[in-house]
């Protein structure tokens, strides 16, 4: 139907579930949510964001409703930073070695770029 709003599937995440609290969490999470004990569509992703426990599982559920041409667009937006990066750290590079050439005592502000280049790879 044309004009109808669609909601996405809604993931639960219970955080500070590290050391063994699951179960003081989930029982807090049954209080608040009362119908969640028999639908597995809302049972929570349990996390500790502290330690870094359960973020595959919370990627995991995120991933799996990310349309596939999102991917294809987020590698070529990858791609095209990648390239903006280097080339703004081979300017970068350039004007760090023309800087320390103009201090030294100015015989290798002639030096070829290519030059230039495998000094800064040095610097």
């Amino acid at each position: 139907m044309k004009g109808e709003i669609k909601v996405p599937k809604i993931l639960y995440i219970a955080n500070k579930a590290e050391d063994g609290y699951e179960g003081d969490i989930l029982g807090d999470f049954f209080q608040k949510f009362p119908g969640s004990a028999w639908d597995e569509e809302m049972e929570p992703i349990f996390v500790s964001a502290e330690h870094g426990d359960g973020l595959a599982d919370l990627y995991g559920a995120i991933k799996e409703h990310i349309p596939p041409e999102k991917f294809v667009l987020y590698e070529n937006q990858k791609e095209k930073r990648l390239q903006r990066y280097l080339g703004l750290k081979a300017q970068l590079m350039d004007e760090v070695i023309d800087l320390k050439l103009s201090q030294g005592d100015g015989s290798d502000h002639e030096r070829p770029r290519a030059v230039r280049q495998t000094v800064g790879q040095r610097l």
